[in-house]
């Protein structure tokens, strides 16, 4: 029975592997789907690790990310490997563990904010791109900005005053980065809320059970 099962595993850890480089190449390379496919391409590690434990997962997970790897560079599969890892391994223990679906959701909150944070900060190792430099990459753009309104006679005499439009510009960058956090915070909760749910819809086709969270 336990050679069954561990036969079982492997069997369902490749195809659950083929399945997650699919999707991550269709978000990757077809831009209209990397939305939808970024609330997906966890589905298939949560199901592995909910069946089969955490060894058959992480096998599944790295087996993905080597494909893509390979397929795709090196810098894909980091972002897909942090990506997808953090929150399939916290939903799947969660899930395997019979978590409360609020201490579940939150895991995975905090779980895709860390793992963003992680992969900004590899990004950021890799390319020497800060992407959590949003002051910075504004604050490159107000020239630009100016100069495109000076063209079409918007700012200087006939417009704004120059100084009045950057002053604006500047109260504008420092309340986007005021509020910034949050807004990282948000995404985080509204990603991991729809994960759990389209998880709970598509494990119950498994028979298993995923709790619900409780109305507002």
């Amino acid at each position: 029975m336990k050679n069954k099962l561990s036969i079982q595993a492997i069997a369902e850890g490749a195809m659950m592997a083929a399945l997650t480089v699919i999707l991550v190449l269709a978000g990757l390379y077809i831009p209209f789907l990397q939305f939808f496919v970024y609330f997906f391409w966890t589905i298939p590690g949560i199901l592995i690790f909910v069946r089969h434990g955490f060894v058959a997962g992480i096998l599944t997970l790295a087996v993905a990310s080597v494909i893509v790897l390979m397929l795709s560079g090196p810098l894909s599969a980091v972002m897909a490997g942090v990506q997808i890892s953090a929150l399939a391994i916290v939903y799947g223990y969660a899930i395997r563990k019979r978590w409360k679906a609020g201490k579940t959701v939150f895991s995975g909150m905090l779980a895709t904010v860390a793992a963003s944070l992680l992969l900004y900060y590899l990004v950021f190792w890799i390319t020497g791109v800060n992407g959590l430099d949003i002051t910075g990459q504004m604050q490159e753009a107000v020239d630009p900005t100016i100069e495109a309104y000076r063209r079409f006679g918007l700012v200087g005499e006939n417009g704004i005053p120059e100084q009045e439009l950057r002053a604006m510009v500047s109260g504008y960058i420092e309340r986007v980065a005021f509020f910034f956090p949050a807004f990282f915070a948000m995404a985080g909760a509204f990603a991991a809320y729809l994960t759990h749910y389209i998880a709970r819809r598509i494990l119950r086709r498994f028979a298993i059970e995923v709790h619900v969270l409780p109305p507002f």
